[in-house]
């Protein structure tokens, strides 16, 4: 299925050798974007991925899962949006599905440096400045901060012999904390491994192939 818009919110791209990044380019309008426009948004992304990102391919063999194969779920998500808000924070969740540390929403602050005389010095980059040149970094810094999720808590643990070990100091919002060498067997009630697997997409799941 095809479909045109005449805005689009995301751009994708690859660095070559350092990173995958997506950023706003969103031209000013009146209003939220149109279910369309939002649909038509999630295809550009999708042919994206599917075509030209390398992680894509890698963790449908690596961790089984096939993130193109999602296409109905994801269109599902975004056709249930009925603001900026929830649109941008599908689109995050859609992109962190990946599980690729270099594979994000960034925003103006972060691609700023496209634009200092440092980096523009390097002829080979000359193709990403010129996609960078129509970019708004005003825009990509209002969708980036619509996608910021509710904060779970940055807890360092590392899956270590089919176990998940405490690998850093941290104090809970509860005021609790976890000493360093706690096996963590559960969350809420969750089975630790259930809750990790629904977790996908909402931060960067190291993968071990132990």
């Amino acid at each position: 299925m095809s479909r045109t818009a005449k805005v689009a919110f995301v751009r994708g791209m690859l660095l070559p050798c350092i990173a995958a990044v997506i950023f706003a380019v969103l031209p000013g309008c009146a209003g939220p974007l149109s279910e369309e426009q939002r649909l038509a948004d999630l295809d550009y992304l999708i042919e994206v991925f599917s075509e030209s990102h390398p992680y894509v391919s890698l963790k449908k063999r690596a961790e089984g899962y096939d993130w193109s194969a999602h296409r109905d779920e994801f269109e599902s998500i975004v056709a249930g949006c009925k603001t900026d808000g929830e649109f941008a924070l599908a689109i995050n969740r859609v992109v962190g599905l990946v599980n690729n540390m270099h594979t994000r929403l960034v925003g103006g602050s972060e691609l700023s440096v496209w634009f200092r005389s440092d980096v523009r010095a390097y002829d080979d980059l000359a193709p990403w400045f010129t996609i960078m040149d129509d970019v708004s970094l005003k825009r990509a810094q209002y969708w980036f901060d619509l996608a910021q999720e509710p904060e779970y808590g940055n807890l360092p643990v590392v899956y270590s012999a089919g176990e998940y070990v405490v690998a850093g100091s941290v104090t809970g919002a509860n005021g609790l904390s976890l000493p360093l060498g706690s096996v963590i067997t559960s969350v809420n009630g969750v089975e630790v491994d259930d809750f990790v697997h629904s977790h996908r997409g909402a931060g960067w799941q190291p993968y071990d192939p132990i």
